[in-house]
């Protein structure tokens, strides 16, 4: 059996933590060595997906991982980090959102993305990959190819479009069964923040000292494809954001754009003009206010920004072309400032100009249009005066002084003075006053001056000032200063939003405190303290950490020891969860869950451990909502057949009513009480049962109801005017409706619950020699309850006919108990059975029924003090006479004997 088999073997076959480590170290040093064989590498890659990281992703995501479990995490994403592993565990959560399941299957999911993330997460990142890829690029051609292939693959996953995709599409169906406040977010499924992240990987590479020519044409096609998800803003910033940018960092970065196409120069360059206005000019909406002075504000950013576009322009002729449509068809999206600086760039750059088709030709040319002027905007004609202004600005004087003489600007001057438009004669005004003052500064006599109102403002002298802009320092002259290759520039604010998982340095405990009052003479430690013994394992093994159970075997292993304080918390710490995990991946629950059953019921608080009972509650809760088949009903046999205590028996009959509620769907968590209305924590454990809680929501909506109905009834009885119904359409109404939830526990709660704890109560009762505890007040007033709650939870039980013939029979049969406590759950049970039971079967099938429940809780009504029984009591006697006023019509014979209502409505 070579390597890989044997690799293969032990991973599926459960392996333990240590087996785990050594088997995912020999599987990292052959990745490394790249000694595993593609489709070898993808069955490990399936396994570890599959089967192992359902296991031990808890774990190694806990908050109190150990040092083996640290260790195991670092081979683990070592491991899965290659094309294959992203590809398997992507696969994965694409199955898994096709699957149907409760909250906790697709919790999953959000394990899944939380290790995608811890992979991409390492900074420097991409460069590392690349040359994984080609490490045998200098050797075979061969190898150069299939290299070349697992980057392209790897490009293809990050940066087309799939690993997006695929989490957010996981992510989406995870909120579905998550509540609006505890949605988990994750940067791998965010579009913004993913594009930005792999931005700042791609800076973290350019300014690695081993970035070289070889890697620029891979890493332009990364690039390129990263824009094409869109986001472009975030990408952007991550490659200018940082405050430290370097000249050869923007060297090395024009050298990648360099090999983009036309398009995506474009979407380049407009969304690099979009983000220096947004970054460096949002403080302008007092503009107007300052219109003297505005011209000299973010002279510092302009001359920044020269720099930078003058080394994008410097890479070639398209982005000279993409600028130039820019400022013909601008859109009126950025500040003056933006295109001042652009325009001081270009006329620094660029040769151009001196051509008879320039930039400030054409300007001109748009400008002076007769139909431009007459049908465009004045938005449109306010910008492009603007850009010409600026161009007229930075152009030589004998270029600017020949377009003054030119066809296209005399006619351009005649055609804005001729036009009806006020702004569009001011435009033109502005422009002529401002070229003429600008081709002779010391030469007032032939300033072209038109003397009217509008050219006398503030504004106007903001508009002629526009050419006067060229008071930055040489573009030539100003550099961001060459450094050395090795340069390693910080990404800014933006990397510390995204990455989430940073490393805590460990607090040094070798400090010494020196005491300062020399008079204060410490007393001297003995020699032995017998009192601090070190018999208690409580105390020697408390701070111990244990690593959680993986398997459901482990479980049951550390719950057994009853030596060991951590390994006992920890197990009962982590069992609910571990079980509910366990029901949606393998069989392994199913086979254990009666000995786990066993083994959780019959544990006793022997280390006087924090929540005890409410860790053990949980557990139990959690395996009769996982196997309700098997555990319930052994359950439900020990209540009446083992030696426990009522204490134990509480516990199961609490467990079998929150897990019915949690197979049905119902959430069952607790609210926070008010401090002084609870019980010190232990006492509140030990007294204060969830069913308690739970029957007390239940009776104050089923009261809401039925006064409700009171009020229905009277303002029916009550004169209304005359109402004209408007009736809706068809299609309308079937597209409001909504269908109902399939219940899951409707078609095992006679079979698992209710049938077993009834059958069993009549087994053991008529038994002269048992009946010592089934007619305890407390225990049977919880039986009751537990009845009540789950046939809540069942509705509509598949059986529901028998069910309810079941429970009114043993309800009859308890009718002469004296004890309040009992009469108050029997009350608690017929109101659930009326509140939930269809109206029509009861009427057609419990006529009887109905009858006899009304005349005993009339009994009860009129002999009763308590507040809580008299509600009860009136509740059921309101629901069962309104059932008959409804369906009165329906009896052969009349029923006489039905008492008045207006005689409970108080």
């Amino acid at each position: 059996m070579n390597d890989i088999e044997r690799i293969l073997n032990t991973l599926s076959s459960q392996p333990s933590l240590q087996e785990l480590l050594s088997v995912l170290e020999v599987i990292f040093r052959f990745q490394e060595k790249e000694e595993i064989v593609s489709c070898e590498n993808a069955k490990i890659m399936n396994i570890l997906t599959n089967e192992i990281l359902p296991e031990y992703l808890p774990l190694i995501l806990s908050k109190d991982i150990t040092l083996s479990g640290e260790k195991m995490k670092k081979y683990l994403l070592g491991c899965l980090s290659s094309v294959s592993g992203i590809k398997a565990i992507l696969l994965r959560i694409k199955k898994m959102t096709m699957e149907n399941g409760n909250s906790f299957f697709f919790q999953h999911i959000a394990e899944l993305l939380e290790i995608l993330q811890e992979i991409f997460c390492s900074e420097g990142r991409l460069i590392l990959v690349w040359m994984r890829c080609h490490s045998g690029i200098n050797e075979n051609k061969s190898i150069k190819s299939f290299s070349s292939h697992i980057w392209d693959e790897y490009v293809s996953l990050i940066a087309g479009g799939k690993l997006l995709g695929i989490t957010s599409e996981g992510l989406l169906k995870l909120w579905k069964y998550c509540e609006i406040d505890q949605r988990p977010v994750f940067w791998i499924a965010d579009c913004s923040k993913y594009v930005e992240h792999f931005g700042n990987e791609i800076v973290a590479s350019i300014n690695d000292s081993r970035f070289n020519e070889k890697m620029e044409k891979d890493f332009s096609v990364l690039t390129a494809r990263l824009f094409s998800l869109g986001c472009t803003a975030q990408i952007i910033f991550s490659f200018f954001g940082n405050e430290t940018i370097t000249h050869d960092y923007l060297l090395r970065l024009d050298k990648i754009v360099k090999y983009f196409t036309f398009s995506q120069k474009t979407v380049y360059i407009h969304s690099l003009f979009s983000f220096f206005d947004k970054k460096y000019f949002q403080n302008t909406e007092n503009f107007f206010e300052k219109l003297d002075i505005c011209h000299e504000l973010f002279i510092s950013e302009i001359e920044m920004i020269s720099i930078i576009i003058k080394d994008i322009l410097a890479m070639d002729n398209d982005i000279i072309d993409i600028v130039d449509n820019w400022f013909l068809n601008y859109n009126s999206k950025t500040y003056i400032y933006t295109r001042r600086a652009i325009v001081n760039s270009y006329c620094s750059f660029t040769n151009g100009l001196e051509t008879d088709d320039n930039i400030l030709v054409r300007l001109c040319l748009k400008w002076s249009n007769k139909i431009f002027i007459n049908y465009a905007s004045v938005i449109e004609q306010e910008d492009l005066t603007q850009n010409f202004l600026l161009f007229s600005a930075f152009v030589p004087r004998n270029i600017l002084e020949k377009l003054s003489h030119s066809k296209a600007y005399l006619n351009g001057l005649t055609n804005r003075l001729s036009s009806s438009s006020e702004r569009v004669r001011f435009l033109g005004m502005i422009v002529g006053e401002s070229v003429t003052r600008k081709l002779f500064p010391n030469d007032e006599k032939k300033w072209l001056t038109f003397n009217v109102d509008n050219t006398l403002t503030p504004e106007s002298n903001w508009w002629r000032n526009i050419i006067n802009v060229d008071n930055i320092t040489n573009i030539k002259s100003l550099s961001l200063g060459s450094t050395n290759n090795d340069c390693n520039s910080s990404l800014g604010s933006g990397q510390d939003a995204i990455k989430e998982h940073e490393q805590i340095q460990p607090i040094q405990e070798n400090d010494t405190v020196v005491a300062v009052d020399d008079e204060f003479v410490p007393y001297a430690l003995p020699d032995s303290d017998d009192d601090d013994s070190d018999d208690d394992p409580a105390f020697t093994e408390k701070n111990k950490k244990i690593n959680a159970p993986v398997y459901i075997r482990e479980l049951i292993s550390m719950l057994k020891d009853n030596t060991s304080y951590p390994k006992l918390h920890m197990a009962l710490k982590t069992s609910p969860n571990l079980i509910r995990r366990k029901a949606n991946f393998g069989t392994e629950l199913s086979k254990e869950a009666v000995t786990l059953a066993r083994i959780i019921s019959s544990m006793n608080d022997e280390f006087n451990m924090d929540k005890f009972i409410e860790l053990k509650q949980e557990s139990m809760t959690a395996l009769v909502a996982t196997c309700p088949e098997l555990v319930a009903s052994y359950f439900i046999e020990q209540y009446f057949t083992g030696d426990i205590s009522i204490q134990q028996r509480y516990m199961i009959l609490s467990a079998l009513a929150l897990g019915a509620r949690e197979i049905s769907g119902i959430d069952s968590s607790k609210k926070k009480m008010f401090p002084s209305k609870v019980l010190v924590s232990k006492l509140h454990q030990q007294y204060v049962s969830p069913i308690d809680i739970i029957v007390k929501e239940m009776n104050m909506l089923s009261v809401k109801q039925n006064t409700s109905n009171l009020t229905k009834i009277d303002s029916l009885n009550s004169i209304n005017p005359l109402k004209v119904r408007r009736f809706s359409k068809r299609t309308e109404i079937m597209k409001n409706k909504q269908l109902p939830k399939k219940n899951p526990l409707a078609a095992i709660a006679g079979k698992c619950f209710i049938f077993p704890m009834i059958g069993y109560w009549w087994v053991y009762t008529k038994d002269a020699y048992n009946d010592n505890f089934h007619y305890e007040p407390l225990l049977l007033s919880q039986f009751l309850k537990t009845i009540a709650i789950i046939f809540q939870a069942s509705y509509p039980a598949s059986l529901q006919h028998e069910i309810l013939r079941e429970i009114w029979e043993f309800s009859f049969f308890l009718r002469n108990q004296i004890d309040l406590i009992i009469k108050n759950a029997l009350l608690f049970l017929i109101l659930t059975l009326l509140e939930i039971t269809d109206e029509k079967l009861l009427i057609q099938k419990y006529s009887y029924e109905l009858i006899e429940s009304r005349n005993w809780a009339s009994v009860v009504l009129e002999n009763a003090s308590e507040e809580e029984t008299r509600l009860l009591s009136s509740c059921i006697i309101f629901r069962i006479t309104s059932l008959f006023e409804s369906y009165k019509n329906t009896f052969i014979y009349p029923f006489s004997n039905i008492v008045d209502m207006q005689k409970y409505k108080s």
